[in-house]
Order: structure tokens, then sequence, then C-alpha cells
């Protein structure tokens, strides 16, 4: 089976079991986060008021397969940022973008605007909700 990258958005989706949420379930057995979009989720589920203890243990629990950066995705994600400048693209998009490109695998998000970036290489975004 293919791995499937999830960007924060759909993260967060899932654990708050809003619009989208079955989408994720449907792929959380073979899907993977980078590590950038992992601090982006644990961040605002915090900040939202979860605790940061029960944050760890959801996180941990839902989305085990962290990837951390490496330097093909660095690099990758330097250019889709420099390229999408007037997208407003953060660096943790960025960093989800890179990691479904750089192992040719999907990315599910709720972000509509990705599907309006120039990437400059194909990347299958799947939009959930």
């Amino acid at each position: 089976m293919n791995k499937v990258v999830l960007d924060a958005s759909a993260m967060l989706a899932y654990i708050n079991n809003e619009r989208g949420a079955q989408a994720v379930h449907d792929v959380l057995s073979r899907s993977v986060v980078s590590t950038v979009n992992l601090t982006e989720a644990f961040s605002k589920l915090v900040r939202e008021g979860m605790d940061v203890n029960d944050t760890r243990t959801v996180l941990q629990e839902c989305f085990p397969d962290a990837v951390p950066v490496d330097r093909d995705q660095a690099e990758t994600a330097a250019i889709i940022h420099a390229a999408n400048a007037k997208m407003n693209v953060s660096y943790a998009d960025s960093m989800c973008l890179a990691l479904g490109a750089c192992r040719d695998v999907p990315i599910l998000t709720c972000d509509q605007k990705w599907k309006k970036l120039e990437l400059g290489f194909d990347v299958d975004i799947r939009l959930i909700r």
C-alpha cells in the first residue's frame, strides 16, 4: 500500500472530528507526517487549550509515522516557498508539499489554495473538504 502524507490541517480535522475527518481515517494506517507539520498541529492544539501531555499522546497514537526533514525535502521546500511567495505559503506547508513530492505520494489537506500553487513538478494534492 502506498503511503499518504497528511498536512497539519488534515491532522487537525481528524483530531477535532471536523468535515474531512473520514477521509483521513480511511488512510490513517498508511499515513506519514512531517515533523514540521507535527509541530504545527501540536502548537495549534495546545494554543486551543489541550493539555500538553494529552496532545503528545493523541498525536503519537494517531500519527506515529513522523518523518524528519532531510536535505532533499529542505531544498524542495525552499523552492516551493520561494516560487509561491505571493501566495503566502508557510514554511510548514512547503515542507509538507516537499515531503509528498520527494516521496512521490499523495498529500491530504484542507487548504484550498494549494491547488493554485506553482510547483514546477507534479504533486498529487487531495482536498478533503
